[in-house]
């Protein structure tokens, strides 16, 4: 039976939302479960296990730097949360 650290070892994770909260949590669980994990937030994201970009997706050019930036992706997770003054 595999060890946890190696099911996702041959993986590569981009996790949007990195900088905290759901974001965070999931980039943490892909790179303790052993995968290559790149975290992606407007916000820094401080010493962290992972590779970081700090961007936002907001403008057009991003998705090409993210997408420079990153090797062949197997997993993508996009976590996006709006501020609730958007909400109204």
């Amino acid at each position: 039976m595999k060890r946890e650290q190696d099911e996702l070892s041959n993986r590569t994770v981009v996790v949007t939302g990195a900088a905290r909260g759901v974001g965070r949590a999931t980039a943490e669980a892909f790179s303790q479960a052993g995968a290559t994990v790149f975290g992606i937030d407007i916000t820094d994201q401080g010493k962290v296990a992972w590779e970081t970009i700090t961007v936002d997706l907001g403008e057009a050019d991003a998705t090409a730097k993210v997408i420079k930036s990153v090797p062949q992706t197997a997993v993508s997770y996009t976590h996006l949360t709006l501020p609730t003054s958007d909400l109204v």
